[in-house]
């Protein structure tokens, strides 16, 4: 079972669940990924490519609210 890229920039990206090299299939195919999503969205590309590269939602800390006295 291989699942390839959809957009042509990512048709090397494979993760193939029948190889022998499947963790560095996967590893490889994840990192072409994060570093796609990471260059291309517009807004927050790091917080997504680091999401991605660690399986984890990364940690946004609340800003402090505004004075009304300015």
């Amino acid at each position: 079972m291989k699942f390839k890229g959809r957009i042509e920039v990512l048709k090397a990206a494979v993760y193939d669940f029948i190889s022998l090299r499947q963790p560095e299939l996967y590893v490889c195919a994840t990192r072409e990924i994060a570093d796609y999503v990471g260059k291309t969205l517009k807004y927050y590309g790091s917080d997504a490519k680091a999401a991605i590269e660690h399986l984890e939602l990364p940690v946004i800390r609340p800003g402090t609210k505004p004075s009304l006295r300015s």
